[in-house]
């Protein structure tokens, strides 16, 4: 005779399956899609050149990328990235030298919808590399902008984060920033 307890342990079981399984095929992120119009979807991606963002200010160009960069106490730094051929926000973070800028960075991909509402996407990447995890790394249309924001943590907030510590506590802070 099975007992409700066994029962319920083999539920749980299956549901916790079900779930990652289903953040599994929810991963893949849109950097699967095709852009409009372009005529080959797996086609080599081609250098392009970063220049200075004009000052008429973003969207102005229909085949550019802003790439912004953010650091604490500075005014934000723009930089265009032409689009050409088939490009990732890797591809546009290389050409805009984006990962020599900061150490630690946090990047952000901004899309607009087509209501008009501006769609923020996390990008991962590997600091040690300067590669942009596949699963995030979107594919750049005309329009978008890559926000890089510096991050100030350090290898001791890395390794309280490891354990779990809660960072936001007042000894935390304290060991943190002394």
């Amino acid at each position: 005779m099975v007992s409700s307890r066994q029962v319920l342990r083999k539920i749980r079981a299956r549901a916790a399956v079900c779930g990652i399984v289903a953040m599994l095929c929810l991963e893949t992120g849109c950097h699967t899609l095709p852009m409009p119009g372009a005529a080959n979807p797996l086609a080599a991606v081609t250098q392009a050149t970063a220049t200075p963002a004009s000052p008429s200010g973003p969207g102005q160009e229909s085949d550019m990328v802003q790439v912004e960069f953010h650091s604490e106490g500075a005014k934000p730094e723009r930089r265009m990235v032409k689009l050409q051929g088939e490009m990732h926000v890797q591809n546009v973070m290389e050409q805009a030298n984006g990962f020599r800028r900061f150490s630690r960075a946090k990047i952000e991909l901004v899309r607009r919808t087509p209501a008009g509402n501006a769609h923020k996407m996390d990008v991962t990447y590997d600091r040690s590399t300067h590669k942009i995890d596949p699963q995030t790394d979107y594919h750049a249309r005309p329009g978008d902008r890559v926000i890089v924001t510096e991050d100030s943590s350090n290898v001791l907030t890395d390794m309280l984060k490891g354990v779990g510590v809660p960072l936001n506590s007042p000894a935390t802070k304290y060991l943190i920033s002394g």
